[in-house]
């Protein structure tokens, strides 16, 4: 049997890869033993049916999973209809929004089981599986004990890969721990310091006792190294035991997201400061992460996801003991780093659940340590702490002073991309002050600085610069516009401007029309849309921008260049020979003449977008369908997947409906989409729409 040694590191990686797919919640894994001694995996997840570029000619019954082998044969069955066929397993999962929701992409053999199946369907499969376990679990007993020990460890993998929960009592757990009684000190602590980690997410309790024993091990052996080790994660452990209670955010900007933190703190009866603590919510430090690794919770390495915030119950359990006898073992040690280690730790942890007071006695302790050692970096990840640290608290001129201090040490090691996160840190807390041109200067010394970075480098710097901007002028949009156009208009007139600058431009046009349109600035958006053309390649796509520019036209009553557009898109549906796209056209060039209030011509136009309708061939129009309804329908071309196609057609339905109050005209575009699209959920959604209309036109 062939086995591995799991490194810390690596199963490290390996549990927090399974905790995150254990969060699905349309998944579920069991293992069950049948009466031959056969373990069974059960997985219960989503499939998703497409048709696959890539084809296995020689297999018409096939599905892609992660966990179960490649070549392996499984039964699929329609929970719904409980329809089962057998497939094998031909590929892994390629695409993150795959391998994230965990689906389960199927062939068109296996999609008989589902009724009216169409593409980008997603519904409930199942696969069972009959695992090799049995037989890699009746090899082991025949090996050494070293050699046990290491099969039963990758065999506890295996099973925790099958189950949400309940692996704590899995039968490599077992065998592991019968092994460790019959060994005595080192041996038996590694063990249980596997098991530990193994099991700390299902049975959080039962790893404490694990760590407790293996720390009783290490205090007998004298091994203070091991004992320091042990000690840090019983308090890791103990701490993320604390209950806390989670709430979702919904987006908004800084203001709206405060008025959701003073609403549950309301709620529930905490201080508002107390939940801004607990959660860091608007850190600077942790919402600009650019300059340093920083992770939230320095016990909890689930971490907490963008857009939530917390609150514990019973602060009272969070506990220093064990990270204090870490501490007393490396000074004693003389073992600077641990000891600098251990120090930042507590500060956050008294920052977070405690109170400022000791978390900035900690902090000190470590910025002292590092004054000794003279490394500056080091030093500078310190006042860091202490800046984000006085912020929270409202003392900004401390806070400022260590913003200060980052931004000159970085300065004087040409350090660019943290002398901007320097004076983004500045340029935010003069803000939060309400000293705008204060804060604007610093906006000012950013582009500086901005200017001397490498052009490999701009663009992980060019959206939290632009979110700085956005943050900056909060409810001042025209200035936050003007702004993006004058950096815009510098790299434009810049005749040396680099690829990186191009794309640098494409990025801020696209920030300038999202503006332009909320501020009504019409002119604005067509201006910076006519830039974005010439950068498609695909023709579809430019006539979709094409028709964005027309439109932003019209809205500014700018009609003698608004029909230039439309007829320029005209023009290029008609090359294509795509009668859709011509259709929509037409229905676009009505609209123009309906919005000058000439409405022979429009109906001129809107019959021509009718008889274009009409030569389309009957289902010959391919779709994919999203559950976020139908105004997110996709037109696919060769493979090529447009949006906003679909979402023109329902925007002509309902201009005839709402607007126009012609329900005959609505009906009769319907009637020829219900004939065109080849999809059934779309088609019942038109039918549907079509008896609401009915019913109002009786």
């Amino acid at each position: 049997m062939q086995t591995f040694k799991p490194t810390l590191p690596f199963l490290l990686f390996f549990f927090a890869s399974l905790t995150t797919m254990a969060q699905r919640e349309w998944v579920d894994k069991s293992l069950t033993k049948n009466k031959a001694g056969k373990y069974i995996f059960t997985y219960k997840t989503k499939m998703f049916y497409y048709p696959s570029k890539k084809t296995y000619t020689s297999k018409k019954h096939w599905v892609k999973t992660n966990l179960i082998p490649i070549g392996s044969k499984v039964t699929v069955t329609n929970p719904k209809n409980n329809k089962s066929t057998l497939a094998e397993v031909v590929d892994t999962l390629k695409y993150e929004y795959e391998k994230y929701n965990e689906y389960i992409p199927i062939s068109p053999g296996v999609s008989k089981i589902y009724n009216n199946i169409y593409t980008y369907t997603k519904a409930s499969i199942i696969l069972t599986y009959e695992t090799p376990l049995d037989s890699l679990l009746s090899l082991v007993p025949d090996q050494s004990i070293s050699q046990q020990i290491l099969s039963y460890q990758s065999l506890c993998l295996e099973f925790k890969k099958y189950m949400l929960r309940g692996y704590h009592n899995s039968p490599p757990v077992d065998s592991l721990i019968k092994i460790a009684r019959q060994l005595e000190d080192e041996q038996q602590a590694s063990i249980y310091s596997f098991l530990a980690l193994f099991v700390q997410k299902d049975a959080p309790q039962k790893a404490l006792n694990y760590l407790q024993k293996a720390l009783n091990i290490a205090q007998q052996q004298k091994d203070k190294d091991k004992e320091a080790q042990y000690w840090v994660r019983i308090g890791d452990l103990r701490n993320a035991m604390v209950n806390k209670v989670e709430f979702e955010l919904t987006y908004g900007n800084d203001s709206t997201l405060l008025a959701q933190v003073n609403n549950i703190a309301q709620r529930e009866g905490y201080k508002t400061s107390d939940i801004i603590r607990w959660s860091r919510f608007g850190s600077y430090f942790y919402s600009f992460p650019m300059a340093y690794d920083t992770q939230l919770y320095p016990f909890d390495a689930g971490e907490q996801d963008w857009g939530m915030v917390r609150y514990y119950p019973n602060v009272q359990k969070f506990t220093d003991k064990e990270y204090l006898q870490y501490l007393q073992i490396k000074q004693a040690q003389n073992s600077t780093e641990q000891v600098a280690w251990i120090l930042k730790k507590l500060g956050d942890l008294y920052r977070i659940t405690t109170g400022y007071d000791r978390a900035e006695m900690y902090y000190k302790k470590l910025l002292g340590l590092r004054l000794q050692q003279k490394n500056n970096d080091k030093i500078a990840w310190v006042w860091v702490c202490l800046a984000d640290l006085y912020w929270e608290q409202k003392k900004f001129d401390k806070a400022k002073a260590y913003f200060k201090k980052i931004y000159n040490l970085r300065k004087n090691n040409n350090d660019y991309r943290r002398q901007i996160w320097a004076l983004g840190g500045l340029r935010s807390l003069s803000r939060f002050q309400g000293k705008l041109n204060e804060s604007l200067e610093y906006q000012r010394q950013i582009f500086e600085v901005y200017d001397l970075l490498p052009q490999k480098n701009r663009r992980s710097v060019l959206f939290f610069i632009i979110d700085l901007y956005r943050r900056l002028h909060g409810q001042r949009q025209q200035a936050f516009m003007q702004a993006l156009i004058d950096w815009h208009q510098k790299n434009y007139n810049n005749p040396k401007a680099s690829k990186a600058a191009i794309q640098e431009n494409n990025i801020l046009a696209r920030e300038i029309i999202i503006l332009a349109r909320k501020l009504q600035q019409y002119k604005t958006a067509a201006k910076y849309s006519i830039l974005n053309i010439s950068q498609q390649r695909d023709t579809i796509h430019q006539i979709r921008l094409i028709n964005d520019v027309a439109f932003y036209y019209q809205k500014a009553k700018e009609y003698k260049l608004a029909k230039k557009y439309y007829q320029l898109g005209s023009k290029k549906a008609q090359k294509l020979d795509n009668k859709l796209i011509q259709a929509i056209q037409y229905y676009k060039m009505g609209y123009l003449y309906d919005s000058q209030a000439k409405k022979k011509k429009a109906d001129k136009y809107y019959q021509k977008s009718l008889d274009m309708f009409k030569k389309i061939p009957n289902s010959s129009i391919n779709t994919s369908s999203s559950y976020r309804g139908l105004e997110y329908t996709l037109y696919v071309v060769n493979d090529q997947e447009y949006k906003q196609v679909f979402s023109d057609l329902l925007q002509m339905a309902k201009y005839f409906y709402q607007t126009r109050k012609d329900q005959q005209k609505t009906l009769a575009f319907i009637d020829q989409y219900i004939r065109i699209i080849k999809n059934i959920f779309i088609e019942q959604k038109l039918r549907a729409l079509k008896e609401r209309v009915l019913s109002e036109k009786k």
